[in-house]
């Protein structure tokens, strides 16, 4: 009789262990599952009040450094250009034309990318870029192009360990870095909202409100600001550019009578098309024969 009341006592008790086994793995997937259909969103670069208006780098992804000098931008440029377009993921290296190889080995472009990555410090340091840094200080590598980092380090394991670990042979060689950086989307400054645009237009003083030309019966002046950037791209001529195949028409066919538009374009100092005075020169003279003319 007291077998027949235990073996009753754990028949019931099963069905507790196998809900409770049930739960967990319902439990289980559900957070494996969640992980994978909604991931943890990707990091923005953001704005820092430290560095005023300059947008400040995440520290988990590619890191800033301004480029001030022409030359270093030219090879920049050139070597986004050798890199050739991305396609399915990989770069397909192109070779540089005749004048573009002089022009990279005129500037010695291997050699002063490589002194930029590694003279100048990021306006924020990326976890990596702080690991290999601290790495070459504690060291005292004198680091240069071709210099041999592992062998440097062989009588330091954890040392070569860490340099290995963090990839910081890529990290010190610019188009490398790039590579294998996160690219992280922009975010949008504060100052970018429609409410934010309106506000700074109502507190223009009088001397800041364009004004139409002398002698042209517009009431008002419309400001057309573009950018231009021929990075990683190859031109032939003018009305092979975007900015004449798609944005200047564009404002020819939508242009308001009653006003009057100003064309202002901003482009790299060394970028390889832009800042060239014979592309200007020829831009302009298409912009006269086909913007202003017509309009």
């Amino acid at each position: 009789m007291r077998a027949d009341r235990l073996s009753r006592r754990k028949r019931a008790q099963r069905p507790l262990w196998v809900c409770i086994v049930l739960i967990s793995v319902v439990l289980l997937t559900q957070m494996l599952l969640w992980r994978w259909y909604f991931p943890t969103p990707r990091e923005y670069t953001s704005f820092r009040e430290d560095l005023g208006d300059t947008p400040g780098v995440s520290t988990t992804g590619i890191e800033w450094v301004p480029v001030t000098d022409r030359d270093m931008q030219q090879c920049i440029n050139l070597g986004v250009l050798k890199e050739g377009p991305e396609l399915a993921g990989r770069r397909k290296e192109l070779p540089l034309e005749d004048v573009e190889q002089w022009l990279w080995d005129f500037l010695e472009c291997p050699v002063r990318i490589f002194n930029f990555t590694r003279d100048n410090t990021p306006a924020v340091l990326s976890k990596r870029g702080r690991a290999c840094r601290g790495i070459v200080s504690e060291a005292q590598m004198p680091l240069q192009l071709g210099f041999d980092a592992p062998l440097w380090l062989s009588s330091s394991p954890d040392l070569l360990k860490a340099w290995e670990g963090e990839a910081c042979g890529c990290y010190f060689r610019r188009e490398c870095a790039l590579r294998l950086s996160e690219h992280l989307l922009p975010d949008a400054h504060p100052s970018a909202s429609s409410s934010s645009i309106a506000a700074a237009l109502a507190r223009r003083s009088p001397s800041e409100i364009l004004a139409p030309s002398m002698g042209h019966a517009a009431e008002q002046v419309v400001a057309v600001v573009l950018w231009l950037s021929a990075l990683g791209r190859r031109f032939r001529a003018v009305e092979e550019l975007p900015v004449t195949q798609r944005l200047l028409p564009s404002l020819l066919r939508t242009a308001e009578p009653g006003l009057e538009y100003w064309v202002v374009g901003a482009y790299d100092a060394g970028d390889l098309t832009y800042d060239e005075p014979l592309t200007l020169d020829r831009l302009h003279r298409w912009f006269r024969a086909h913007v202003q003319e017509p309009a």
